[in-house]
């Protein structure tokens, strides 16, 4: 069944709301109530195994990963969770993505300047970090990231970011391996 994630703005607000079509009409429930902001409030979703969603969302200006939370369903109720401590600045560009693998843990992709960041949710409900090798000399540019996992020790992340001779785009895939993320191989150039 469709499930779908979005913004309603207002004038001094915006609501976050999850739709479903439940095999006879659409339903809707309000998740969260985000702030107006001056940038993108940018955010990636999931199901898991039971249908449930699973939401990353922006709830500031935008570029701070203190301001990325993660929210899902407890006893019917949404419980929101910061990556980072509140108040820390760590920047990022571009699109967060949420992952879950096949245990329903949730995964985030996140993008910086200089590198791209694995936050996994450990079991207690806290969240660890690890940075992904960086082929960029100068870092930025990652223009396409995608992942899968097999579980919170073995993943796949796929993008586009510039090649190690700054003149063009290439496209590379990082192997997390036992729990550590492996040199990455070019996949091929893009021109």
């Amino acid at each position: 069944r469709p499930h779908i994630v979005y913004q309603t703005p207002s004038s001094s607000s915006s609501t976050l709301t999850h739709a479903w079509f439940d095999g006879t009409a659409w339903k809707t429930e309000a998740v969260l109530t985000l702030p107006t902001t001056y940038g993108s409030l940018d955010g990636s979703f999931g199901l898991d195994r039971t249908g449930q969603p699973h939401i990353l969302q922006t709830t500031g200006s935008g570029g701070n990963i203190a301001d990325l939370v993660y929210l899902h369903q407890v006893g019917g109720v949404w419980v929101k969770e910061n990556l980072e401590p509140a108040g820390s600045w760590d920047p990022y560009l571009g699109s967060s993505r949420l992952f879950l693998d096949p245990s329903d843990t949730p995964h985030v992709l996140i993008p910086t300047f200089f590198d791209t960041r694995e936050f996994s949710r450990n079991a207690d409900g806290t969240w660890s970090s690890q940075i992904l090798t960086n082929t960029a000399s100068n870092g930025g540019g990652y223009y396409f990231e995608d992942g899968v996992w097999a579980d919170a020790d073995t993943a796949w992340v796929f993008y586009q970011v510039l090649d190690t001779t700054l003149l063009e785009d290439a496209f590379w895939v990082v192997q997390k391996v036992k729990g550590i993320w492996q040199p990455p191989p070019r996949l091929k150039p893009v021109p």
